[in-house]
C-alpha cells in the first residue's frame, strides 16, 4: 500500500523531462500526468503507486525497463501507440476505469499478471515481440486484442473475464495458453490458433462448448479433430497399460477412416 506522500504530477513530469531517474514508488501521484510523445531512455519505476488522476503515456517511447507493479489506476490510462522496448511489468495492478493499449508495441517480456481491469482492456493492433503473461487476471468489461500479433509465448491462464474475450484477426506465432481460463464467450477462430494451443483437456472442452454456442461448427469440428489427436498423446489414467496401448492403437483408424466423425468424406474415399 501506499504510504502518505502525496507527489504533484507536475513534479514527476519535471523529474522524467530533466532526464533523471524517475522513482516514484509508494506514493500517490495527484493531477493528470502527461508524458505523452516523449522519449524517456531510463527504467521507469512506479511500483506501488496510486494515481488518483488520469495518466497520458500514448505514443511514448520507454527504452527502459517499466515497473507499474502493485499500483492503481483510478481514472484513465492511456498507453496507445506506446512502444517499450525494455520489460514491462504491471503485475498485481489495478486499473479501475478504461485501460488504453491500442497499437502499442512491447519488445521484451510483457507481465500483466494478477492484475485487475474494471473497466473495457484494449489491446487493439498491439504488438507482442515477447512473452505475454497475463496470468490470473481479472477482467470485469470486454477485453479487446483484435489483430493483435504474438510473436512469443501468450499465457492467459487462471484468468477470468467475465465479458467477452475478442481475439478476431489475431496471430499467435508461438504457444497460447488457456488452462483454467474462464470466458463468457470467446471470439477467435480455430484457423488462428490451431497448432499453438498448449494441450489441456479443460481448455479444449471450454473451446469446443464456445464454438458450438456461437455457431462456429466448422472450427467446433476441427478443434476437436486435433484435441483427439493430441490427447492420444497424452496419459490416460483411468485405462490400465495394456488396455491404454490397445485403445490408443485403435484410436489410429478412428482418425484415418473418418476423422472421429469431423471428416465423412474420409469413409467414402476408403469404401
Amino acid at each position: 500500500m501506499p504510504d502518505d506522500r502525496i507527489i504533484p504530477a507536475e513534479d514527476v513530469l519535471e523529474v522524467i523531462k530533466s532526464g533523471k531517474p524517475a522513482e516514484f514508488k509508494n506514493c500517490t501521484i495527484e493531477g493528470d500526468l502527461n508524458l505523452k510523445g516523449m522519449t524517456i531512455e531510463l527504467p521507469v519505476y512506479f511500483d506501488q503507486a496510486v494515481f488518483r488522476d488520469s495518466v497520458d503515456f500514448a505514443s511514448t517511447i520507454f527504452n527502459g525497463d517499466v515497473h507499474f507493479g502493485h499500483s492503481e489506476f483510478h481514472k484513465d490510462a492511456n498507453f496507445m501507440r506506446s512502444k517499450f522496448n525494455g520489460h514491462a511489468y504491471f503485475g498485481d495492478s489495478e486499473f479501475k476505469d478504461n485501460a488504453n493499449f491500442i497499437f502499442s508495441e512491447f519488445n521484451g517480456h510483457a507481465s500483466f499478471m494478477l492484475s485487475e481491469f474494471n473497466g473495457s482492456a484494449y489491446f487493439w493492433g498491439s504488438k507482442f515481440n515477447g512473452d505475454a503473461g497475463f496470468i490470473n487476471d481479472r477482467f470485469y468489461r470486454d477485453t479487446y486484442f483484435s489483430d493483435v500479433v504474438f510473436n512469443k509465448d501468450a499465457s492467459f491462464n487462471g484468468s477470468l473475464f467475465k465479458e467477452d474475450l475478442i481475439f478476431e484477426n489475431a496471430t499467435f506465432h508461438r504457444k497460447l495458453s488457456l488452462t483454467r481460463t474462464r470466458y463468457e464467450e470467446l471470439f477467435v477462430r480455430w484457423h488462428n490458433i490451431a497448432g499453438h494451443l498448449v494441450y489441456d483437456d479443460a481448455a479444449y472442452m471450454s473451446l469446443m462448448k464456445n464454438f458450438n454456442g456461437l455457431g462456429y461448427f466448422e472450427d467446433h469440428d476441427s478443434c476437436y479433430f486435433q484435441y483427439r489427436k493430441e490427447h492420444r498423446a497424452e496419459p490416460w489414467p483411468a485405462a490400465n497399460a495394456g488396455e491404454e496401448w490397445l485403445r490408443k492403437l485403435i484410436d489410429y483408424p478412428l482418425e484415418w477412416f473418418y476423422g472421429y466423425g469431423t471428416k465423412p468424406f474420409n469413409a467414402l474415399l476408403f469404401s
